[in-house]
């Protein structure tokens, strides 16, 4: 077919965008769900956003940041472990520093600070989309 693949180029920077857009729009709703509160609310939006950018440092921090202020620290320090683990592992990057620092800051507040989250374990975050709509 003639101009296939300039339809398939096309279509490929509109998925793009639009994907851009989605994880904007949900950070938007993040940050006006932790304003009003709703730190439950905020959270599955902060992890939406994980699961849509993986690789992405300044999401894991502030999904682990979200969990932190909502009285969840160990929680928090297993989801930055699980972001430092998928980016080695998966993806074969090095992790954003800030994740680190993000874990050392939280580390005082947790009561397992030294306990790494094992692959099975079924309170780490995936990272990965569910393809589930959020609520």
């Amino acid at each position: 077919l003639v101009g296939a693949n300039d339809y398939e180029h096309w279509l490929e920077r509109w998925r793009e965008q639009l994907a851009r857009r989605y994880v904007s729009v949900l950070q938007s709703l993040a940050g006006e769900a932790e304003q009003s509160g709703d730190l439950e609310r905020g959270i599955e939006y902060r992890r939406e956003i994980v699961n849509r950018q993986p690789c992405s440092g300044a999401d894991a921090v502030a999904l682990s940041r979200a969990l932190g202020v909502a009285g969840r620290p160990d929680e928090a320090i297993r989801s930055a472990r699980a972001y430092t683990r998928a980016v080695r592992e998966d993806y074969g990057l090095e992790p954003d520093p800030a994740v680190a620092a993000c874990i050392a800051a939280l580390g005082p507040l947790a009561s397992r600070t030294r306990e790494p989250a094992g692959f099975g374990d079924p309170r780490a975050p995936s990272f990965r989309s569910s393809g589930a709509p959020l609520r």
